[in-house]
């Protein structure tokens, strides 16, 4: 409640569903659907104002591609 209150919640929510949503392209999604699905992620990415955020949703993207997974921020 602490962070869903004043709002901040959603910087965590937005930056842990595209990694949610990563994992799923990675492990379970068409080719067409996976090519879709990483042009929507670099939309977001690049949508996204606060670089440390961006660079730490950067790094986890790339370990959920090396295949580690349940990675959240």
């Amino acid at each position: 409640m602490e962070l869903a209150k004043p709002g901040l919640i959603q910087k965590y929510c937005r930056t842990n569903a595209i990694i949610t949503f990563k994992e799923y392209l990675v492990d379970y999604a068409s080719p067409q659907a996976k090519e879709s699905g990483e042009t929507i992620i670099s939309q977001l990415i690049n949508e996204t104002d606060n670089s440390a955020t961006k660079r730490i949703l950067k790094n986890r993207l790339k370990r959920i591609e090396n295949g580690e997974r349940d990675l959240y921020i």
